[in-house]
C-alpha cells in the first residue's frame, strides 16, 4: 500500500439538521432505481488471481427468536463475551443474542408509524452499532441525526448528535462515525472531539462510507462505497493506503468491489468486505492482497 501526504483538515462544531421523512423515501427510491438500472444493464468487472478461501463455512443464522423477525438488518457489533448486537434497521431497533444466537434482549421498539416513530422511538432506522469495552452500546441513527448510547443491559444513558451518523467503530478509546462525507470522532463519553474528510472521490475524500473498522495500531480502515474502495488512515486522521480506485464507469475493470459495504477484522488482521452487489465477503490479507471470495446469491445458508 501506498503512503500520501496532504494538508489537515481544521476542525468545525457539528451542526444537528431536521430531516422529513419524505427525504427518506426519495433516497430509497433513488437507490432502488439505480440498483435496478445497475443489475439489468450490466455486471461490474470480476478481478481474477485469486482462489477460493478455503475452511469458511457458515455456523448458524440468525433470522430473530419467537414469533419475532429482523427486517433489513444494517450493523452487527459483538462485545468480550461473544454476544451479538444487530442493528435491525426496519423495525426500529438493535437485538442482542448470546454467541450461540439465544435471544438476551432488545432496545427500541416499532411504533405503528413513522411519525409516532419520531415521537416515541428512540431509535429511528438504526444503522450501525458498536460495543465498548465497558458494556456501553452505540447506535448510529440517521434519520434522528444522533448516536445513542445504552448501557451492558439496555438501558438509556445519552443521545449525542452527529449529523447523517452511518457506520460505527470503537478503537483505542475513541469512537469512530462514517458520514456521507466525513469522519467523526468521539470519545466514548460521547464528545465530539475531532472530525476530517470531505465528500468526493479524492483521498480523504468520501461517497457514503458504509463501513469502518480500526486495527490494534490504532489505524482506521474504510469501506468508501460509492468511491468503490477502501482508504485507511492513521491515528492522527493521515492516509497510509487504499485498495481500489474510484471507477470512471460501471464497466472499469480496475473495478475491485460491485459494491463494497461493511468491513471488518480478524485476530490476525485480515480483513473482510461485504460486497452487496456480488453477493460475496472480499478476503485481504493486512497488505491488501486479496486471498479469497466467498458467498453467492441466494438464501440457503451462506
Amino acid at each position: 500500500m501506498d503512503t500520501l501526504e496532504l494538508q489537515e483538515t481544521k476542525q468545525v462544531p457539528i451542526v444537528v439538521k431536521e430531516k422529513r421523512w419524505s427525504r427518506l423515501v426519495v433516497l430509497i427510491g433513488l437507490f432502488l432505481v439505480l440498483l435496478y438500472l445497475y443489475t439489468s444493464l450490466t455486471t461490474p468487472a470480476k478481478p481474477g488471481g485469486f482462489v477460493p478461501s478455503e475452511g469458511i463455512t457458515p455456523v448458524f443464522s440468525i433470522y430473530g427468536w419467537g414469533n419475532e423477525r429482523l427486517s433489513s438488518p444494517n450493523g452487527v457489533a459483538t462485545d468480550g463475551s461473544g454476544n451479538i448486537y444487530i442493528a435491525d434497521t426496519a423495525n426500529h431497533r438493535v437485538v442482542s443474542f448470546d454467541g450461540s444466537g439465544n435471544f438476551r434482549f432488545v432496545i427500541g421498539k416499532k411504533a405503528n408509524n413513522i411519525r409516532n416513530q419520531l415521537k416515541e422511538g428512540p431509535i429511528v432506522f438504526p444503522l450501525g452499532v458498536a460495543v465498548a469495552g465497558n458494556g456501553d452500546i452505540f447506535i448510529s441513527s440517521m434519520e434522528r441525526d444522533s448516536i445513542l448510547i445504552y448501557d451492558s443491559s439496555g438501558s438509556f444513558k445519552r443521545e449525542v448528535g452527529a449529523e447523517e451518523p452511518i457506520a460505527l467503530t470503537i478503537g483505542g478509546q475513541r469512537l469512530y462515525v462514517t458520514t456521507p462525507g466525513e469522519i467523526l470522532v468521539y470519545n466514548l463519553k460521547g464528545d465530539l472531539i475531532n472530525r476530517w474528510g470531505e465528500q468526493g472521490s479524492r483521498i480523504k475524500q468520501f461517497q457514503y462510507p458504509n463501513g469502518v473498522v480500526s486495527d490494534s495500531k490504532g489505524n482506521l480502515f474504510v469501506s468508501d462505497t460509492q468511491n468503490s474502495r477502501i482508504q485507511i488512515f492513521d491515528r492522527k486522521s493521515d492516509p497510509i493506503g487504499w485498495l481500489g480506485t474510484p471507477p470512471k464507469d460501471l464497466n472499469d475493470s480496475r473495478r475491485i468491489f460491485g459494491l463494497n459495504m461493511g468491513i471488518t477484522m480478524d485476530s490476525n488482521e485480515r480483513v473482510y468486505v461485504v460486497d452487496a452487489f456480488r453477493h460475496s465477503i472480499h478476503a485481504f490479507d493486512y497488505e491488501g492482497n486479496k486471498i479469497g471470495e466467498f458467498g453467492s446469491k441466494g438464501e440457503f445458508e451462506g
